[in-house]
């Protein structure tokens, strides 16, 4: 019998996966409790758009100089700012009116890259439709959009030729991408992603809205917070993160480009009714308190009256507590091996998770362990 191997030959999946963090500039960073051999990229969140231009916060010059020394210790990191968010957005839709708005935006990126070394731009323009949440709105933001995604992708591509970087090493431009559908329609990413090097998804957040006349949520009701699968407990809208990102590929975008996003804290209620242990049932309130998972590990899991529970269907954690009603759905461990597993099974490009600072030092192990890269042997007889 002849035994032959070939170490170099079968890929299980892809040959690099993307895992990136959000890191918050809201306070100064400790470059020190970043596992840097554990991530490929830093999303540092948020520059604004205030009158046509970026702005920076009053931590980023001395946070930037932290972020690129970890370059000393991984030299492929990549660094890129993330411009918007939910209280950074309110000035995209002006800036982005007019062509001559649009160059003198994506203008002002350039120069703030260069200024702090970065790798690239991040677009989070948190695109609400008919201005909610103190947004700006104008009927053309999506066409703007990818307008403005245009200009930056000739802008990136003419200073990484100029700069003389290399395809590995050209300036980045992503973008965060909604989990709500009516988003994904709106946001005209099946147009706008061949300008993207990839596309953040905010496959976590998930809840049951129950709108009243003015469109306020008036009812709470639990739900998982990022579950792989639908819920056989969910007969409201079905949520899921397998959803999202098929709703994702059939709007003609590549599952190489999209970048599963994972949440480092979880979300809870007060005074759920106990059927199904609390799972999508109607609750008196939000809970409000710290629910990063450093957090429910202390004060939570494994504490008297609260149970650790498992949807096998949906491929979800969750905690409840019978006596108060207290149901709290999150990531841990087992729930990240489920989802780096279908992102290899599905050929997506990565992991996204935030914010850094929310893990213990238990979450980020699984999911670079999930997504590292190796050979399997062909083996002939």
């Amino acid at each position: 019998m002849l035994l032959l191997i070939f170490s170099s030959s079968m890929i299980f999946g892809q040959r690099h996966y993307k895992v990136i963090a959000y890191i918050s500039g809201d306070s100064l960073i400790a470059p020190e409790t970043i596992d840097v051999k554990k991530i490929t990229h830093v999303h540092y969140t948020f520059a604004s758009v205030s009158k046509g231009e970026i702005h920076a916060g009053i931590n980023d010059s001395i946070n930037f100089v932290q972020l690129n020394r970890l370059k000393m210790i991984r030299p492929t990191l990549k660094v890129l700012i993330s411009v918007g968010g939910e209280n950074g957005s309110s000035g995209f839709s002006e800036a982005v009116a007019s062509g001559s708005g649009r160059m003198k935006l994506a203008e002002s990126i350039l120069i703030y890259l260069k200024k702090h070394q970065l790798d690239g731009v991040e677009i989070h323009w948190e695109l609400k439709p008919r201005g909610m949440f103190g947004n700006a709105f104008n009927s053309r933001d999506q066409e703007n959009l990818v307008l403005l995604l245009q200009v930056l992708r000739e802008k990136l591509d003419a200073q990484s030729t100029a700069e003389g970087r290399k395809k590995k090493n050209k300036y980045l431009l992503s973008m965060t991408g909604s989990s709500k559908r009516q988003y994904l329609f709106r946001s005209k990413l099946n147009v706008a992603h061949p300008y993207l090097d990839y596309i953040t998804l905010q496959t976590f957040d998930y809840k049951v809205q129950i709108l009243n006349a003015g469109g306020i949520s008036g009812t709470l009701v639990s739900s998982h917070q990022s579950n792989l699968y639908p819920s056989r407990y969910d007969s409201w809208f079905r949520f899921s993160v397998d959803k999202t990102v098929k709703e994702y590929i059939n709007h003609n975008i590549p599952s190489r480009k999209l970048v599963m996003g994972f949440a480092f804290y979880g979300q809870g209620w007060n005074n759920t009714y106990e059927d199904y242990n609390g799972l999508y049932q109607w609750a008196e309130s939000k809970i409000t308190d710290d629910l990063s998972y450093k957090n429910i590990v202390a004060k939570y899991i494994d504490q008297p009256g609260y149970q650790k529970l498992w949807d096998k269907h949906a491929k979800a954690r969750y905690v409840y507590n019978k006596k108060n009603g207290v149901f709290i759905s999150y990531d841990d461990k087992k729930t990240i091996c489920k989802k780096t597993l279908y992102i290899r099974r599905h050929r997506l490009g990565g992991a996204v998770f935030g914010d850094y600072r929310q893990d213990n030092g238990t979450l980020l192990k699984p999911m670079k362990n999930g997504l590292r890269y190796f050979r399997l042997p062909f083996i002939l007889f």
